[in-house]
């Protein structure tokens, strides 16, 4: 390719929806952190899988009986979402990484980063991706 030389109409993807075809044998449950694999396999996120984060669930996905690809999954790319936390109560400003498809960590080994705690809660922390 070369540098532009004239007006380009790039293509563009509004909003901050992706939709993923889910990995064989893969439940993905609504509101679960969601991950993929290096062929681009959506699964529900699990502590040390090596794999890419890329948003939230908007839907139910279940393909434990399908092979790869044979059902699709919406995600959510950014927001702020209010997860659970393992071990030591996050900081508001604290990086979270992935401890499984619902819970945080404040503990970066093994684990995928995830996102920004902007705020403590009772029931947990809200954690701002994008």
């Amino acid at each position: 390719m070369t540098a532009l030389s004239a007006d380009h109409g790039r293509p563009l993807r509004e909003g901050n929806v992706l939709t993923l075809p889910v990995l064989a044998a893969s439940t993905i449950y609504k509101g679960s952190a969601v991950e993929v694999d290096g062929d681009g396999h959506a699964s529900a996120a699990v502590k040390g899988a090596n794999k890419t984060y890329m948003g939230v669930s908007l839907g139910h996905a279940d393909n434990s009986a399908g092979v790869d690809e044979a059902i699709s999954v919406d995600v959510q790319r950014r927001g702020t979402f209010l997860f659970a936390y393992d071990g030591t109560e996050p900081d508001v400003g604290d990086e979270v990484y992935l401890a499984d498809d619902n819970t945080v960590t404040t503990v970066a080994a093994g684990a995928t980063k995830f996102g920004r705690v902007v705020q403590v809660a009772d029931d947990g922390v809200w954690v701002e991706f994008n």
